[in-house]
């Protein structure tokens, strides 16, 4: 449409990129990749735009690419913590665990000042996605962290986590090293 700002079209490029690559992800990804990158292309300096383009990238194979796509969304906005969770998320599957952590823990830190997440709730319920995920993190590097007390938050903090929890545990093997934890045991029960 003629006279739309390109922050406004940027906004709806990445918006649009977003629901084609959850409407089927395999069959979509390259045109949620074609519509993010027109995002970018409208707003060169649209975080929105840059994360989502760089986590599109990263979900296409191209994670170095991706990577750099999501410090530029950072750098543009820092107090949108989806970029830092899904940079963390692609550090993390490169077995890069110490920069996945650490990506974990700020988007964790900045949740609170999140100008993306407009209620409480909101913010309450990424909070413990963000903790769940560093907790997986941990797991999945083997370091010898007490993840318990992060579950147990994350869960507290988010119902949803509780059902993610039981299937990482018992589909995906996931936190195999609490599995004689009366505290963990509990964490999965119904």
């Amino acid at each position: 449409m003629p006279g739309v700002s390109s922050d406004v079209k940027s906004s709806a490029l990445a918006a649009s990129s977003i629901v084609r690559l959850e409407q089927d992800h395999e069959r979509n990804l390259e045109e949620a990749i074609s519509l993010s990158k027109k995002a970018v292309e409208a707003g060169p300096n649209f975080s929105s735009a840059l994360g989502t383009h760089g986590y599109n990238l990263f979900l296409a194979g191209r994670a170095d690419e991706g990577i750099t796509y999501l410090k530029r969304a950072i750098i543009a906005n820092p107090r949108i913590t989806k970029n830092y969770h899904q940079l963390a998320l692609v550090y993390r599957d490169k077995k890069d665990f110490i920069n996945a952590i650490n990506y974990h823990k700020e988007s964790i830190v900045k949740v609170g000042n999140d100008n993306t997440l407009l209620s409480q709730s909101d913010r309450t319920t990424r909070k413990g996605r963000y903790q769940y995920e560093l907790a997986k993190t941990y797991s999945i590097s083997g370091l010898e962290v007490d993840t318990i007390s992060l579950l147990v938050e994350a869960v507290s903090l988010n119902q949803t986590i509780k059902g993610l929890l039981k299937n990482d545990f018992e589909q995906n093997n996931y936190f195999q090293q609490l599995s004689g934890s009366e505290a963990f045991i509990k964490l999965i029960e119904p």
